[in-house]
């Protein structure tokens, strides 16, 4: 799933310019269509979530430095209106380059020619996690009256959930007291710029859009510690709301990336039971051993008699929202 939002270019007057002065009347504004904490943000709540963007200018003929325009700069909804505080204008002769990021809450970005690069840190608390977007615009801008420019923010985040059952033919049921996914990336940086124009004007397209991830940087994902009752042939999903999603960065699932289940049969409370199970067989055989951006992957495990935990065959959807919504899917 992505949101879509729209960075509006204001409508310029035609006029004349004296040097590199900027178009008359033709300042920089945003807007974005009604597209949250970890919630994921679709149209209809991006309102609620500034973003930031940040973009720089240069000669179109390819002479000169690049020059800052925006360098993190928030963009609110208020008023019914998106605001960034002083306005910025485009000159004519140059060429822009824009990459924004949703939500502003974040940090450790750093923008340099064109290129963007997030550093993202999984927080402790799972809840706490935030549903990352991106979007890029490039523009060779001349006088006159500009259309839109349309950010198309995606997903750069994974998604997981984890479906429980307790095997029909048991004969008790069965208390989940914690879930933990450990041994995986918590660190990783991501890396974005607008695609070259080539013979166009402008561009909605990206380059890079990957993540780098870092083997010392691994450690406890997630961990959620709850008591969970499940009577036999019951089944849960773990994650199953965008209010409470299990959000991840992107990466390969390796040998050492394991699920731990710490559970007890509910006639036996004394007997604490540990699993941990690699999930490394499973996204080999059934999603290229790796977690995609975009990405939904549920996997479903049974408990039952003699303290076993099977695993079955994983489901990998395209990220979108629950109860279908208006935005617009992407799979860059």
């Amino acid at each position: 799933m992505a949101a879509a939002a729209s960075g509006l270019l204001a409508a310029c007057t035609s006029g004349t310019t004296d040097g590199d002065g900027p178009a008359d009347g033709c300042a920089v504004k945003f807007e974005a269509r009604e597209a949250s904490r970890a919630s994921v943000i679709t149209n209809t709540s991006l309102t609620a979530n500034p973003f930031v963007v940040y973009a720089d200018m240069t000669k179109t003929s390819g002479f000169g430095n690049a020059l800052s325009v925006f360098d993190g700069t928030v963009v609110s909804y208020t008023d019914g209106a998106w605001s960034y505080g002083t306005l910025q204008y485009w000159f004519p002769g140059y060429t822009y380059s824009f990459v924004a990021v949703c939500p502003a809450t974040l940090s450790d970005l750093n923008y340099e020619n064109n290129r963007l690069a997030l550093t993202y840190t999984q927080p402790a608390d799972y809840t706490q996690a935030a549903d990352v977007l991106t979007a890029t615009h490039r523009r060779s801008y001349s006088q006159g009256t500009t259309a839109p420019v349309a950010f198309k923010f995606s997903h750069i985040m994974s998604r997981l959930n984890f479906v429980a059952q307790v095997d029909p033919a048991a004969e008790d049921g069965v208390m989940i007291q914690r879930l933990a996914l450990v041994n995986g990336v918590t660190r990783a940086t991501y890396q974005i710029e607008p695609a070259q124009l080539g013979s166009a004007t402008e561009t909605d397209d990206y380059i890079l859009g990957t993540w780098t991830t870092d083997d010392q940087n691994t450690g406890t994902i997630f961990e959620r510690v709850e008591s969970i009752l499940l009577q036999p042939g019951e089944k849960l999903e773990l994650f199953p709301t965008d209010t409470d999603p299990l959000i991840v960065i992107p990466q390969s699932v390796t040998s050492d990336l394991s699920v731990e289940i710490s559970y007890h049969y509910a006639s036996d409370p004394d007997n604490i039971i540990t699993s941990s199970a690699s999930l490394y067989s499973i996204a080999i055989a059934n999603h290229g051993g790796k977690w995609d951006a975009a990405r939904s992957y549920t996997y479903n495990f049974s408990l039952g008699a003699n303290a076993f935990v099977i695993y079955s065959v994983p489901s990998v959807e395209d990220w979108k929202d629950a109860e279908g919504g208006n935005y617009v899917i992407t799979d860059k």
